[in-house]
Order: C-alpha cells, then sequence, then structure tokens
C-alpha cells in the first residue's frame, strides 16, 4: 500500500530541495527502499551504505519532508571512455 501524496496548505509555501543524503535520512530512506524494492533492508543497514561512499544517494526533500530519493553508483571506467564524458582518469602524485 502506497503512501498518501503529500499535501500542502492553499496558503503554504512549496519548498522543494534537492540534496545528497545523510545519515538523518537513513529511516525514511529504509522506509521508501521498503516500498519501492519490497525489501526491509533496516536502518543500520542504509547507514553502512551511506558510509561506504560507492553510492550517491540524492534525496527530494518538500517542505523538510523527505519524498524521495535516487541512487547512483560510483564506477571507474575505460580511460577511452573517460574521453567521451569528459573526465580524465589521470592518477596524480601527492606532493
Amino acid at each position: 500500500m502506497s503512501k498518501p501524496v503529500l499535501k500542502v496548505a492553499k496558503d503554504e509555501p512549496l519548498s522543494i530541495e534537492v540534496r545528497i543524503a545523510d545519515m538523518h535520512d537513513a529511516d525514511e530512506l529504509a522506509a521508501m527502499n521498503l516500498e519501492f524494492n519490497g525489501v526491509n533492508v533496516g536502518t543500520r543497514h542504509i547507514l553502512n551504505e551511506l558510509a561506504k561512499s560507492r553510492e550517491i544517494v540524492v534525496v527530494a526533500a518538500v517542505n523538510g519532508s523527505v519524498a524521495g530519493f535516487a541512487c547512483a553508483t560510483i564506477t571507474t571506467c575505460a580511460p577511452m571512455f573517460s574521453k567521451v564524458i569528459g573526465v580524465s582518469l589521470e592518477k596524480t602524485r601527492s606532493h
């Protein structure tokens, strides 16, 4: 069963924020993951995944309440593809 649609009072200003998820979003992300994927992974699992940083999680908040999320996995690609996406994969030395 899906959550009710977020309702905003007629005279209330609408505030939309898109940002990188942090540990304070773990409960909401776990609940949305259950609803979206049908898997109950729990808050602790979400916290661990956020800490690993191999995945970028972005949340959309409407009037301060998380209303949606998107995930992207961080990966490396072959140098021939880096030119296509405009990213240099050359390693640099720390001085």
